[in-house]
C-alpha cells in the first residue's frame, strides 16, 4: 500500500546531489519579496483546505480566498502615495496564485497516480514471482542510497561495482573523475532518507531487464568544497527528490541510473543518449552545478544557484577526460537566449589563463576588453586577427599553448565561426551560444578529438 509522507506537502528546494546528476534550476534566482509573501499566503490557504476537506473540495473555496486577497492586495496599496507598496502589493497578489498552483497541481498529486499504479503492477508480477516485493525493494534502495552518498563523498569508486550495473558504475566514476579533477568533493553528511515509493516497475519476460523505479525524498548539509582552497563553495540544506532505477540480476536489484524529479524531460535528447553510446560515451540529461568553474568569462554571469549543465554526455580520449554539455544561466534564461554548448577537456598541465573570443556578430573588437589580470595579444595572421581576440594571463604559456595555430583555428572557424575557447589552468573550454541539435554535438566532438592530437594526447 502506497504512502506519502507529510514531507511531501512542503515546499521544497532542489539542488545538486551526489552523483545522479545535479539540479534543475529552472526556478533559481532571487524570488521579489512580495511575491515570498504572496507564495506563503496562497500556499497556506490551498495546504490548510486540501489537508481538512482534501483537493477536489477544497478548489473551489480557495478559489474564492485567493481571488479576494489577490484583488485586495493589488488595489489597496494604490490608494497610498508609496510606490514601493504598490510593486510588493502587484507582487504578493501575483505570488499568491504561484503558491496555491503548488500545492494545487504540484508534482506529488501527478506521483502518487504513479505510486498507485506501481502498487497494483507489483500485486500482479508477484502471484507468479516472489522476487517482486515492495519490502525488498525498499531495504535494497535504502541499502545502495545511503552507501552511494558514503562513496561519493569519499570520492571512493572502488566498490561502485557492487551496487551499480557495469554500465552505471562505469558513468558514475567518470562522474567522479570529473568531479576530482576539478580539486572539489562533494561531501554528503546527515543524510536522512524521509519518504520513498516505488514510481514504476517494468516486469520483462527476460528477468535481466525487470527494473523497478524508487521516488526518494531526503535531506543532508551538502558541501561543495575546493581542495585547493580548502574552502567551502557552496553549501545546501534543502531536500531533495530523485528517482533511482534498479535493474535485476540474477542474485540482486543493481541501481542503474538516477534521475532529477525536477529535471526537464522534454530537454531530455534521445538522439543524444545514442550519440553517446556509439562514441563509448555517457549522457546524463542533468547535471546542476557540481561542475560549473568558480571563475572566468563563460560564467560571469552565472555561477552556483545560477545556472545550470544539462544534457551532459562524458567519456575519455587516450584516458584523457573529454565532456560535453549546455549550460544556461537565469539571465539568459530570462532574455529567451539560447544555452551555451560547451565542450571541455582536462589537461595534464597548466596553461593559466587563456581566453580567446570570436569576433563574429560584434559591429566592432574596440569594446572587447580583456578580463582582469590578462593582457591582449595579436598575431602575425591577418584572418585570425580579423576573427579573433586574445587575452592570456602569461605570454610564454600562450605561446605554448598548441590549439594556437594557423590549421587548427581555421577549422575551428570552418565548424563554429562564433566559438570561444577559454584556459584556465589545466582545463579547456569550447563554447558557443546556439541552439543545440545532435549535428553540433557531432561537430563539437570532431573539434575536441581534433584538439587532442594538435595537443599530442
Amino acid at each position: 500500500m502506497y504512502y506519502v509522507s507529510s514531507v511531501l506537502t512542503a515546499p521544497l528546494d532542489f539542488f545538486a546531489r551526489s552523483g545522479g546528476g545535479g539540479s534543475s534550476s529552472s526556478g533559481g534566482g532571487d524570488m521579489a519579496i512580495g511575491v515570498a509573501i504572496g507564495y506563503g499566503i496562497g500556499y497556506a490557504i490551498a495546504w490548510v483546505l486540501k489537508k481538512i476537506v482534501g483537493r477536489d473540495t477544497a478548489m473551489i473555496p480557495s478559489i474564492i480566498l485567493c481571488v479576494l486577497l489577490s484583488i485586495a492586495l493589488g488595489i489597496a496599496p494604490m490608494f497610498s502615495d508609496s510606490g514601493l507598496l504598490i510593486v510588493l502589493g502587484i507582487e504578493a497578489a501575483v505570488g499568491i496564485w504561484i503558491g496555491w498552483s503548488a500545492v494545487m497541481f504540484s508534482l506529488f498529486e501527478k506521483m502518487k497516480k504513479s505510486f498507485k499504479k506501481a502498487d497494483t503492477d507489483i500485486a500482479l508480477a508477484a502471484q507468479t514471482d516472489p522476487a517482486w516485493d515492495e519490502t525488498i525493494f525498499k531495504q535494497r534502495a535504502t541499502d545502495v542510497f545511503m552507501r552511494y552518498q558514503q562513496d561519493w563523498s569519499n570520492r571512493d569508486s572502488s566498490h561502485f561495482a557492487e551496487y551499480m550495473t557495469p554500465y552505471y558504475a562505469q558513468h558514475a566514476t567518470l562522474m567522479l573523475r570529473a568531479l576530482t579533477e576539478l580539486k572539489r568533493f562533494d561531501r554528503m553528511t546527515n543524510v536522512v532518507i524521509k519518504s520513498m515509493e516505488v514510481s514504476s516497475i517494468h516486469d520483462d519476460t527476460d528477468m535481466t531487464l525487470d527494473t523497478f523505479t524508487m521516488f526518494i525524498v531526503a535531506s543532508s548539509q551538502d558541501q561543495l568544497i575546493d581542495e585547493v582552497t580548502n574552502s567551502v563553495v557552496f553549501t545546501d540544506a534543502s531536500d531533495f527528490m530523485e528517482e533511482w532505477t534498479f535493474q535485476r540480476t540474477d542474485t540482486s536489484w543493481q541501481l542503474a541510473h538516477i534521475d532529477q524529479v525536477t529535471a526537464n524531460k522534454l530537454s531530455e535528447k534521445t538522439t543524444l543518449k545514442d550519440f553517446a553510446k556509439a562514441n563509448s560515451m555517457f549522457y546524463s540529461l542533468d547535471y546542476g552545478w557540481l561542475l560549473i568553474p568558480r571563475s572566468g568569462e563563460l560564467v560571469k554571469d552565472g555561477g552556483f544557484g545560477k545556472s545550470d549543465i544539462n544534457n551532459h554526455v562524458i567519456g575519455t580520449y587516450h584516458s584523457i577526460l573529454a565532456q560535453m554539455y549546455t549550460y544556461s544561466n537565469n539571465k539568459d534564461i530570462q532574455n529567451n537566449k539560447p544555452p551555451y554548448l560547451v565542450g571541455q577537456i582536462n589537461l595534464p598541465k597548466s596553461y593559466g589563463g587563456i581566453l580567446i573570443r570570436s569576433k563574429k556578430g560584434l559591429l566592432t573588437s574596440l569594446f572587447i576588453n580583456c578580463p582582469r589580470g590578462y593582457q591582449k595579444y595579436e598575431f602575425e595572421w591577418p584572418d585570425f586577427n580579423k576573427r579573433y581576440h586574445v587575452c592570456a594571463t602569461d605570454a610564454d604559456r600562450l605561446a605554448a599553448f598548441e590549439l594556437l595555430n594557423p590549421g587548427y583555428m581555421a577549422f575551428l572557424y570552418d565548424n563554429f565561426e562564433a566559438l570561444n575557447i577559454e584556459v584556465i589552468d589545466n582545463i579547456v573550454y569550447f563554447y558557443t551560444q546556439m541552439n543545440t541539435s545532435i549535428t553540433e554535438y557531432e561537430k563539437l566532438l570532431g573539434v575536441l578529438t581534433r584538439a587532442f592530437k594538435e595537443l599530442q594526447l
